[in-house]
This record gives C-alpha cells, structure tokens and sequence, in this order.
C-alpha cells in the first residue's frame, strides 16, 4: 500500500492518504473532508480535473477555493 501526500493551502498542512491504487482527485478529495467545489487539487503546477487520477507515492496541493459575494 503507498501514500498520497497532500499539503494542504493556504495553511500548509501535509496530510498523507493511504491508498492502494490510483484515487480519483473526487476520492482524494472526499478522504480529506473536501469536495470538488470547495478545493482545486494542484500537481506540478497545473489544476487536476475531478475525474483525474493521483498515484500512490505522488505529492499534490490541495487549495481551498474561497468565494465571496458582494
């Protein structure tokens, strides 16, 4: 079994997800208590889509998407 680092923004917390295969960014998100709505998964740089896939051992960034209206 590997592990998914996350560091979480803007905080910077590191969280690790175990997982034995490639999650889906929805399940990556949904196993730290976010949605897809709510935070936008980055690797390398560039924004992954929900139905993309993180890989066991993969390090990522987990930004919190905030909105305000007004």
């Amino acid at each position: 079994m590997g592990r998914i680092v996350a560091r979480l923004l803007p905080d910077g917390r590191e969280v690790e997800v175990e997982a034995e295969k490639p999650l889906k960014v929805s399940e990556l998100l949904k196993r730290v208590g976010m949605t897809s709505e709510s935070a936008v998964v980055i690797r390398d740089g560039s924004p992954l889509l929900e139905t993309d896939y993180v890989s066991p051992g993969e390090k990522v960034d987990i930004v919190r998407v905030l909105s305000g209206g007004g």
